[in-house]
Order: structure tokens, then sequence, then C-alpha cells
């Protein structure tokens, strides 16, 4: 049996995914876990993953609980349950934060969807852990793309605060690059659509500008790439999340945070041929990452490591 904290419903339903594949009954954290977890959630949305919700009373001592903040570690532990936790790192936060936060309590394990937390966690060997990237479970088309748009698109919740925003207007306002913004306030002009309409106008525009600091993984990007569409990163991105697979000029573009840099990369991938190819290109390797033949074993031994720990 496995507990899920939904932090994030489309990550929940990825985990679910991930669990009931190698044979978990899984659970939503019920309603008593709001005074326990910090962060908790639950949007009450039914999936097929799930078996319902899951009451703290009820929870088997050997259920293993998945949370991605790792203060619910603590907090769980002072109620007297003992059981195998999995801090599933798709909260955006980095080395630096984790290192002062996360603490270990018995029986747990680190899954990062980050290589650069991936590697801190390696590097620290304070628990059972590993790095991928997750399954994407989505309505994504991943056949080969025929047209290419004339727009840009960003897709990033509240860009105001993890984006530059004068750049994305600049962009915006340019008849060359047309940036759309998707993801919701602030900025104003940021829109919320339903999801379907949102796969039409990524499949539809000519690239992506991923333009956000750090990712863990980063969906959007996921549905970018697996989509077939460019994706021009900052510096930054590549940096922060020490991504090895996107390769600068074969699978994706890396440019300056600058309206000109970006407008010469929208040049470059104005060209049908070379825009089909980069996104084919970004397409293969995330389908590779990704590849669940690959990376189920991999979660399942990392559970069954956590399983063991004294």
């Amino acid at each position: 049996m496995a507990v899920v904290n939904e932090a994030h419903n489309v990550a929940q339903r990825i985990q679910g995914w991930m669990l009931k594949s190698i044979g978990y009954d899984v659970y939503a954290a019920g309603e008593s876990f709001r005074k326990i977890v910090p962060n908790y959630h639950y949007s009450g949305q039914k999936l097929p993953e799930y078996s319902g919700v899951m009451d703290r009373k009820m929870m088997p001592q050997d259920a293993l609980f998945l949370d991605t903040h790792p203060h619910s570690i603590p907090a769980l532990r002072a109620t007297g349950w003992n059981g195998p936790i999995l801090i599933v790192w798709y909260m955006p936060v980095g080395p630096d934060w984790i290192k002062q936060n996360f603490k270990v309590m018995g029986k747990v394990g680190s899954l990062a969807w980050s290589a650069a937390v991936g590697r801190a966690f390696h590097e620290w060997n304070f628990c059972p852990n590993d790095f991928f990237w997750p399954p994407y479970y989505g309505n994504i088309d991943q056949t080969p793309r025929e047209t290419v748009g004339d727009y840009l698109l960003t897709a990033v919740e509240n860009a105001a605060g993890w984006s530059n925003v004068p750049v994305l207007e600049q962009l915006r306002d340019d008849p060359r690059s047309k940036l759309e913004l998707y993801g919701g306030a602030p900025p104003a002009w940021s829109k919320k659509i339903p999801q379907k309409e949102f796969f039409a106008r990524l499949r539809g525009c000519l690239a992506m500008y991923h333009l956000k600091p750090f990712d863990t993984p980063g969906f959007a990007v996921m549905e970018a790439a697996l989509s077939g569409v460019p994706i021009i990163f900052p510096p930054d991105w590549m940096k922060s999340t020490e991504t090895k697979f996107f390769v600068e000029g074969d699978s994706c573009l890396i440019v300056p945070t600058q309206k000109e840099a970006v407008l010469e990369a929208v040049k470059r991938l104005s060209d049908r041929t070379e825009n089909l190819r980069m996104g084919r290109a970004g397409q293969k390797v995330v389908q590779k990452e990704i590849d669940w033949n690959t990376n189920a074993p991999r979660f399942k031994a990392l559970i069954e490591a956590v399983r063991r720990m004294p």
C-alpha cells in the first residue's frame, strides 16, 4: 500500500501511475493528514490510479508514504508512525535548501526529478536515493509535427515571481516573436486555459521559450519536448538543473535572457526543416530519459532499499 500527499495534481497522478505499475494499491492522504503534515493538499480529484483516500489512523506501519515536503518526516514520526517514507523532489528547491531542511528519521529515501538534486544526494549519501525523470502522464500528441507556427509560447504560473516579465513583454509585443504566456497571473496578461486548448497552442507554436531559473523536472518542458516542439532555454536553467541530455544546437537552444538573443533563435527556428529536426531531437532525448522499462526497476529497487533500512 502507498499513500500520497497531493502537493501537485499532475505529480500526484504520475506517482500513482508509477506505484500502481509496480504492484501498489495507492491512496491519497485524507483529511486527517491536514493537521499533521505541512503543506497538506487534496483537490478531491478522482483518479483511476487511486483506490480512494486514506485516514492517518488507518495507515499501516508498512505502508509507503510519498511527499515532496521534507518537514512531513518529523511530523509523521511525532504521531508514532514509523513506516517507510519516500520524498520525491518536485517541489522547486535546490540542494542548498534541501541540505538545511532534510533529515533522515528512520526509513527514508529520496527520489530526485532534477539532476542537480540527484547529484547532491548521491554525494551526501544520506539515505537510499536515485534520480530519473518520471514518466509523463497526459494526452500528449507525440506524432511528428507537420506545421510550424509563428509565435513563441511560455508556460509558467506566476511568471512575475519566476521569470523576467519585461523580456517576456518585449517578445509579446514584437511581431517577429508574438509571445503568448500561459499559466496564470501575475502578470495579468498571463492566461489560464483548459489543458486541451493549451496543448493545441503548444503544438502549433514556433517554439517554447522556457524563461525559468529552476525546475524539478518541469512538466511544461516535458510537454513541449514530447510534443516535438523546440525549446529555448536560458543559461541559468541549464546550470541550476544540471540537465545534460538537452544539447545546445542539437536538441535545444540556449540563449541569454535578452530580446535580441531570443529573436536570433526565432530566426533560426523559422526554418521549418531546422525547427522540425530540433523538435524531434528534443523529443527523442526526453522519451529516452522517461522510458519506464528502464526506470521502473530502479524505482522498485529504491523503495526496497528504503524498506530494508533499520
